[in-house]
C-alpha cells in the first residue's frame, strides 16, 4: 500500500488560553484518512497532558487535506489511519 501524503497544511493555531506553553509539547494523535484525502475520525494516542492542546491538535488536524493512501493492485484509494505528532514549543525552544 502506497501511505497517504500530506497535501496541505494550514497553520497551526494555538488557543490564547494555552500559553504560555513551557518548553516543547507533543500530542500524538490516530487520524482516519478517508478515500478522497479528507481527515475523518481523529483521536488523541498520546496526550499532552493538557485538555486545551490535545483539543487544539484535533481542531487543527481536521482542517488538513491529504493525497490518499493507494491499493497498488487496482491503483484504488482505501481509508486508513495515520499516526500524527503535533509539536507545541515556545519560540527559542
Amino acid at each position: 500500500m502506497v501511505p497517504p501524503r500530506l497535501k496541505e497544511r494550514p497553520p497551526l493555531l494555538l488557543p490564547p488560553d494555552a500559553l504560555p506553553i513551557d518548553g516543547t509539547v507533543q500530542v500524538l494523535l490516530l487520524v482516519e484518512v478517508t478515500e478522497a484525502g479528507r481527515v475523518g475520525k481523529i483521536s488523541v494516542s498520546r496526550s499532552s497532558g493538557v485538555k486545551v492542546l490535545d483539543d487544539a491538535a484535533r481542531e487543527n488536524v481536521a482542517r488538513w487535506q491529504f493525497e490518499p493512501a493507494w491499493q497498488p493492485q487496482g491503483k484504488k484509494p482505501v481509508r486508513v489511519m495515520t499516526a500524527v505528532w503535533i509539536r507545541y514549543a515556545r519560540e527559542g525552544s
